[in-house]
């Protein structure tokens, strides 16, 4: 997916790489916003509440002292379950952000985009930050393991770069992004959300799978080979599944 996920594969399998093609993660795109309309104090995340993925807690923490010290009055709006799902519940109570902190569990993936589309900020990894910039959403790359920091907004960053650690690139406290992010002014705001988009359409599948096919036609002419039955066969998985996830069977 980019040279820190190269690395971590050469360090895990004690294999060379460095010849292997770096293709982006492939996503359906919506490329353009679902509403012009937001709630500056709404943040929201998308994912399964996990160990390594720890960033919900810093981001709860991060809101609760802006919102003390700063005189905003941000929400948090966090959709999925996971094992740490408890544990982030009883912080909120601990801080006493029940009215800041709104879960809503695990719901149906056609659900997501109404719930998630005026929202002022997300904030997430993977698959689900691209596609959340790709609604026009400002996106900061949360970092696998790491809890208070994140790599900053999606479009502003290096392509490939969806929060695999070990990146050559400046951390930035959670407290810092959704501060300056909030005293943005509007025509700024509306600069990121153009950016957003335009990352977002980097890995749109119909883009990604052009460059599968390229990497595997490079094959031909090295020690693997592909037919044009190969080609013609990954093609066809290819438009199955963004048809499947157009109809909303993700995850089934």
């Amino acid at each position: 997916m980019d040279d820190a996920c190269r690395k971590s594969h050469h360090e895990y399998y004690n294999l060379n790489f460095d010849d292997s093609s770096i293709i982006p993660l492939p996503m359906i795109i919506n490329k353009k916003p679902l509403s012009d309309n937001y709630e500056k104090n709404k943040i929201v995340s998308v994912g399964r509440i996990t160990a390594f993925k720890p960033y919900p807690f810093g981001v709860v923490k991060a809101i609760k002292k802006l919102n003390d010290t700063t005189g905003l009055k941000l929400t948090y709006h966090i959709i999925g379950e996971g094992h740490e799902y408890d544990k982030l519940k009883k912080l909120v109570a601990n801080l006493k952000m029940q009215k800041n902190v709104i879960f809503y569990g695990t719901i149906p993936y056609s659900e997501i985009n109404n719930i998630i589309k005026d929202a002022y900020c997300f904030i997430g990894m993977g698959t689900t930050v691209g596609e959340a910039a790709g609604i026009g959403l400002p996106s900061l790359v949360a970092i696998i393991d790491e809890e208070n920091d994140s790599y900053d907004l999606l479009g502003r960053l290096p392509n490939n770069i969806l929060g695999e650690p070990g990146e050559d690139l400046r951390t930035i406290p959670y407290e810092e992004s959704l501060y300056n992010l909030c005293n943005l002014t509007p025509e700024a705001y509306q600069r990121e959300r153009e950016l957003s988009l335009k990352k977002a359409a980097y890995y749109a599948v119909e883009n990604v799978a052009e460059l599968f096919i390229k990497a595997f036609k490079k094959g031909a002419d090295d020690t693997l080979k592909f037919s044009t039955l190969d080609l013609l066969l990954f093609e066809a998985t290819r438009i199955q599944l963004k048809f499947f996830l157009k109809k909303g069977y993700r995850h089934k």
